[in-house]
C-alpha cells in the first residue's frame, strides 16, 4: 500500500534561520557569519527542529505565562501562522518577549554571585578549581586536539589539524595560557560564558574572541533552537549612528560561541543558575553571624562602668542636662560598618563602650561609679566554624584545601592510594565536568577555524569529528591512572602465557583477544599498534639495507 508522503513542516525557527537576516546598524557582520560558518551544522540543527514535537528545557517553562516574579501576567506564548509571517518580526518579538522576562533578573543574579565570590572562602575555593581545570603539563600544555580515530582523515592532514589547534586556536586566537585560568573563573561565577568571534573578512582569518558580560546577554531561543543572540547596552551614550538609536546588539547564532554548566532554574536556558547557587544563603548567614559576634565583642568585650551621679536638689530639667553633660563627657557612641568591618567615632574616651548613667539624689550615698563584667564565652567561635564549614561545602571542594578551615582536622593529601579520601574523588569528578563547555567552545572554534581554510575537505570539518582533552592536576586521579596500568599490564603478562604460539602450540587464546582484556585496547587501537609496528620494521630494514 502506498503512503501518501507528507511535506515536512516549516517551524518558526527554520523559517528564521533559512533566510538572509539583518542585524542592523550596530553588528554589519551577522550575515557573513550566517554566511560563512558552521552551516551544515546549521542545517542539521533546522532538520532536529522540524521534527521536533515537544517543548524542550531551552524554551520557556514558567506556568501560565508567568514572568520570574510570580506576578507578572505577560505572556510568552503566543499563536502565529508561520507560513504568513515576517521572520525579521517573529525574531524581534521573541526577543522582546525574553528580554521583558529575564534580562534585569539575570542582572540582579549575577551580581549577587559576584559578592558571594568576593568572600574569601569561596574565592579560594574557586581558585583551587580554577587551578585544576586549567592545568600545565611538562610540555607546557594545558590542552590537545582528539581526533576521532573513526573519522576517515589521512595522518598527514590529522598532524596539519593538530598543528593549525595549537598555533592558531590555543596561541593566537584564545591566547589560552594567559586567559584560559580567567575564562574558567568566569564560567564558575556567572554560570555560563559568551565569547564573540572576531573575523576580519579582509585577511579571511579570526582574528581574535571578545569576552561579553552575561548579565546583559539574552539567548533568543525558538522550537528548541538558539536562533541568536541579544546583548542589552549598558552604562554609555552609543551614537545613533552606529546602532540606529537602539538599546541592544543582536549577534548571529554563528557569531557567539556559548556554553553553560546546564544548571537552570524553571525559566529554562535563560535562566541559568552558578555553582554559586548553593553558597548564597550559606554566604549570608555566615556574615550575619560574623556581624552579630563581633558586635556582641566591641559592646561587652570590656567591663562597663555605672556611674551614679549625685544631682542632689537640681530640678528635673537640669538634672537631665547635667546627666547629658557628663555622659557626653564621659562616653562615647561606637558605629560598626557591617559592609567594610570599620569602627567608627574613635576619640578620648574612657571605656571601648557605651557605659550607663543613672541620677541619684543627696539622700543616698552619693555619687559612685560601679563595674559591670564583660561578655562570657567571647573566645568560643564554634557556631563561626560551622557556618564556615557550610559555606566551603557548598562550594563542593575538599575543605582541606581552603585555609580558613585548614586546623580543623581536615588535610590535603597528595592522592596516593590508601590516602585519598571520598572528598577527593568526588572533587576530581567535579572538575571535570566544568571542564565540558571550554571542551564545547574550542571544539567549535576550531571548526570555525578550519572553514576559513579552503584546502581542507567539508567532510573534516565537523564538530564530531573533534574533541578537547584536558590535563589531569590532581594526584589522586594520575595515581589512579598509573595504577590501573600497572593492574593491566600484570593481566595482559598473564593472559600471554596462554596465547597460542610455536612456543605454546597448546595455548587457547588469540594475541588480540589478550590485548583486548588484558590492556582494554579497542579494536582500532590494536590496528593501530599493528600498523605502527609494521612502519617501525619497514625502516628498521631500509636501515640495515643502507
Amino acid at each position: 500500500m502506498l503512503v501518501e508522503r507528507k511535506e515536512q513542516k516549516e517551524t518558526l525557527a527554520t523559517r528564521i534561520l533559512s533566510r538572509a537576516r539583518d542585524y542592523g546598524l550596530a553588528n554589519p557582520k551577522g550575515p557573513t557569519f550566517d554566511r560563512i560558518f558552521n552551516r551544515t551544522a546549521t542545517d542539521r540543527d533546522l532538520e532536529v527542529s522540524k521534527n521536533i514535537v515537544g517543548q524542550g528545557k531551552k524554551q520557556l517553562s514558567y506556568p501560565n505565562g508567568l514572568s520570574p516574579d510570580g506576578y507578572s501576567s505577560f505572556a510568552p506564548t503566543l499563536g502565529v501562522n508561520v507560513s504568513n509571517i515576517d521572520p525579521n518580526k517573529a525574531f524581534e518579538v521573541t526577543a522582546e518577549n525574553q528580554v521583558h522576562l529575564y534580562w534585569k533578573k539575570n542582572r540582579e543574579r549575577i551580581l549577587k554571585y559576584y559578592r558571594v565570590a568576593g568572600r574569601s572562602e569561596v574565592g579560594e575555593a574557586l581558585d583551587q578549581i580554577c587551578d585544576e581545570c586549567i592545568y600545565k603539563d611538562d610540555l607546557d600544555e594545558i590542552c590537545s586536539l582528539r581526533i576521532d580515530p573513526d573519522a576517515e582523515i589521512g595522518e598527514a592532514v590529522r598532524i596539519r589539524l593538530h598543528k593549525i589547534f595549537r598555533r592558531e586556536v590555543l596561541k593566537r586566537i584564545m591566547n589560552f595560557e594567559r586567559e584560559g585560568w580567567y575564562i574558567m573563573r568566569n564560567l564558575l561565577i556567572e554560570g555560563r560564558i559568551f565569547l564573540e568571534v572576531v573575523y576580519s573578512e579582509h585577511t579571511n582569518e579570526i582574528e581574535g574572541v571578545n569576552l561579553l558580560p552575561s548579565q546583559n546577554m539574552i539567548l533568543v531561543v525558538q522550537d528548541g533552537l538558539i536562533i541568536g543572540y541579544r546583548q542589552m547596552l549598558e552604562g554609555s551614550y552609543v551614537s545613533a549612528s552606529e546602532n540606529g538609536g537602539k538599546n541592544y546588539i543582536d549577534f548571529s547564532p554563528n557569531q557567539i560561541l556559548y556554553a553553560d554548566l546546564n544548571m537552570f532554574g524553571p525559566g529554562g536556558i535563560n535562566d541559568p543558575r552558578s555553582p554559586l547557587e548553593s553558597a548564597v544563603k550559606p554566604f549570608n548567614q555566615l556574615n550575619a553571624i560574623e556581624d552579630s559576634i563581633t558586635m556582641y565583642r566591641i559592646q561587652w568585650g570590656s567591663e562597663k562602668l555605672v556611674f551614679k551621679i549625685d544631682t542632689g536638689m537640681m530640678p528635673k530639667p537640669k538634672a537631665e542636662k547635667h546627666m547629658k553633660d557628663q555622659a557626653k563627657q564621659l562616653s562615647r557612641r561606637v558605629d560598626y560598618n557591617t559592609a567594610s568591618g570599620e569602627i567608627t567615632n574613635y576619640g578620648r574616651v574612657i571605656g571601648l563602650g557605651e557605659h550607663f548613667f543613672i541620677s541619684t539624689s543627696n539622700q543616698t550615698t552619693g555619687s559612685s561609679i560601679e563595674r559591670l563584667s564583660g561578655g562570657e564565652n567571647i573566645g568560643n567561635i564554634e557556631d563561626l566554624k560551622y557556618f564556615k564549614r557550610n559555606l566551603v561545602n557548598a562550594m563542593k571542594v575538599p575543605p582541606g584545601r581552603v585555609t580558613a578551615l585548614a586546623g580543623d582536622g581536615e588535610n590535603y593529601n597528595n592522592g596516593k592510594l590508601g590516602e585519598v579520601t571520598q572528598a577527593e574523588v568526588a572533587f576530581a569528578r567535579m572538575v571535570q565536568r566544568y571542564q565540558m563547555p571550554l571542551d564545547i567552545i574550542m571544539s567549535r572554534l576550531f571548526v570555525m577555524v578550519l572553514n576559513t581554510k579552503n584546502d581542507i575537505a567539508d567532510d573534516i570539518k565537523l564538530e564530531e569529528n573533534f574533541a578537547i582533552k584536558f590535563n589531569k592536576a590532581n594526584a589522586f586521579q594520575n595515581y589512579i591512572d598509573a595504577d590501573t596500568l600497572k593492574t593491566n599490564i600484570d593481566i595482559f603478562d598473564n593472559l600471554m602465557k596462554h596465547v597460542r604460539s610455536e612456543e605454546n602450540p597448546a595455548g587457547t587464546l588469540s594475541k588480540n583477544y589478550a590485548l583486548k582484556k588484558g590492556l582494554k585496547l579497542t579494536d582500532a587501537e590494536v590496528v593501530q599498534i599493528s600498523n605502527e609496528m609494521r612502519e617501525e620494521e619497514r625502516r628498521a630494514e631500509e636501515a640495515e639495507a643502507e
